[in-house]
């Protein structure tokens, strides 16, 4: 076999959620050891495992995750972060076009996080955001509910991208939002 060049860990593959190739749609490998990034790809061959299953397919075909995973990339090529405050500002507003509860209430409001649940394939979404798997539907999860209105005590930015990913229908306009807002 040729080798062509030299292997190298590409940013856009280690971007949670991410299991297969976006250029190829070929599913991932991993590697358990914590300190593989300090040596190049060629010399873990030997440990890699690969990501597969029906859940990878699935997660593929998902809109939810295909935009999280889009918005997530667009975030690592800004020059600088979004401020929560501005990104909890855009996800108010839209939340509250699309009928969440977007305050810390108790109001008959559908949840951010019950609509994750439900959208998103299970084994995915606990690649991303193992709390959330198991929880009980139409119990508010301030990790995630809590987006609209923590502007303080941040969320992960997972959680935030997951939001973003979830309540617009195009990563492009999330993030054009975000923009305009900043």
């Amino acid at each position: 076999q040729q080798v062509l060049g030299f292997g190298f860990w590409h940013r856009s593959h280690q971007i949670p959620g991410q299991l297969w190739c976006p250029e190829h749609g070929t599913p991932l490998f991993y590697v358990d050891d914590v300190d593989a990034f300090f040596s190049p790809p060629e010399s873990c061959q030997e440990q890699y495992k690969p990501i597969a299953g029906k859940w990878v397919d699935d997660s593929k075909e998902n809109v939810v995750v295909q935009r999280f995973l889009a918005i997530s990339l667009a975030f690592m090529r800004r020059a600088s972060p979004f401020s929560v405050s501005t990104v909890a500002d855009v996800l108010k507003e839209q939340g509250a076009k699309l009928g969440f509860r977007t305050n810390a209430g108790t109001e008959k409001a559908k949840l951010l996080s019950d609509a994750l649940v439900q959208s998103v394939p299970t084994e995915w979404l606990f690649s991303v955001m193992p709390t959330l798997v198991g929880k009980k539907i139409g119990k508010a999860m301030p990790q995630i509910d809590g987006v609209f209105y923590m502007k303080t005590a941040a969320s992960s930015a997972t959680a935030y991208i997951l939001a973003l990913a979830m309540m617009f229908s195009n990563p492009e306009v999330a993030l054009a939002e975000l923009v305009a807002a900043d």
